[in-house]
């Protein structure tokens, strides 16, 4: 009786949300939380800054390593041999604001506020269930634009990318179409002549997000200057309908879609997907697949 009443409410969904429900509140304390040796920026070029409309408190414990870390223009300048500039984080919290609409509308506010627009090179990114996002992926776009970019993104949920997953993959899909049709709007919005190169990114469950804000190849290529996907778990939408409907005689591990005229993957070995297919013309959308994931057409899910 005990066994079959379980199987009733889990079934019935019941246990899953009561269960999700008291992960949710565990994971709401450890957001509070900010890391050693991460400091509030003094600079207005990030939130959490000064003259920033997002407070610093209500980033959240990634949203401040987020905003409270990165390359300066100095170490950019050290690095690349280039004039640099300083660049532009911006972010909202769960706490920053009460729907995921009016977050992602916050912290396109403060983008705007910081001078993103008129940075070369704007990226768009989904992050994780944690609200993390890959230092990794920000920091390499910073340096190789010298400093010339502004990089927007805002949480979603307080639990890790795989319960994420279990309980509510609504919210990551919310978050990824929100935060960049917000900032598309704004952009278009603009003189074509001032329009930043508009990049979007995402690494596991933010390139699950990040999709939803596509109907497939064509728009992904006309609203987008670039795009990266790392690590695309094998549910992602967009990422299943190119590998299924992938060329004849391409492998699943690691599939060619439509000649890779516009998206291409590549198993971790980036300088592949130049090196060995045809010349890559206009805008691009790159998958990133962890090698030792490939075969299973993804990758596991981040926390």
């Amino acid at each position: 009786m005990l066994a079959a009443g379980l199987v009733y409410l889990f079934v019935t969904g019941i246990l899953l949300e009561g269960l999700a429900s008291l992960a949710d509140k565990a994971f709401s304390v450890r957001d509070t939380i900010t890391e050693e040796g991460v400091v509030q920026p003094a600079t207005s070029l990030r939130s959490g800054g000064s003259d920033s409309l997002v407070a610093w408190d209500t980033l959240g414990r990634q949203g401040r390593n987020f905003a409270g870390s990165g390359p300066s223009a100095s170490t950019i300048q050290n690095l690349v041999q280039l004039p640099s500039k300083e660049p532009i984080r911006a972010y909202a919290g769960l706490a920053s604001s009460d729907d995921t609409e009016s977050r992602a509308g916050l912290a396109v506010d403060d983008l705007e506020r910081a001078g993103g627009f008129e940075r070369t090179n704007l990226l768009v990114v989904t992050t994780t269930g944690s609200g993390w996002v890959d230092p990794a992926l920000v920091d390499s776009f910073e340096y190789l634009s010298a400093g010339d970019s502004a990089t927007v993104a805002i949480q979603y949920s307080y639990l890790p990318s795989w319960i994420s997953y279990l309980v509510d993959q609504t919210k990551a899909r919310e978050a990824g179409r929100a935060l960049f049709d917000a900032v598309y709007e704004r952009w278009l919005a603009l003189p074509h002549d001032r329009r930043p190169k508009l990049f979007v990114a995402g690494k596991s469950l933010g390139s699950f997000g990040g999709e939803t804000a596509f109907s497939g190849e064509y728009d992904l290529r006309n609203r987008t200057a670039g795009t990266l996907f790392v690590g695309p778990p094998n549910f992602n939408t967009l990422f299943r309908d190119f590998s299924e409907h992938r060329d004849s005689g391409s492998p699943e591990i690691e599939p060619v879609y439509k000649d890779g005229r516009t998206v291409r993957f590549s198993g971790g070995d980036v300088g592949r997907v130049s090196a060995q297919d045809p010349p890559w013309e206009g805008n691009r959308v790159l998958y990133l697949m962890h090698p030792l994931t490939r075969s299973s057409g993804g990758a596991p899910i981040s926390f």
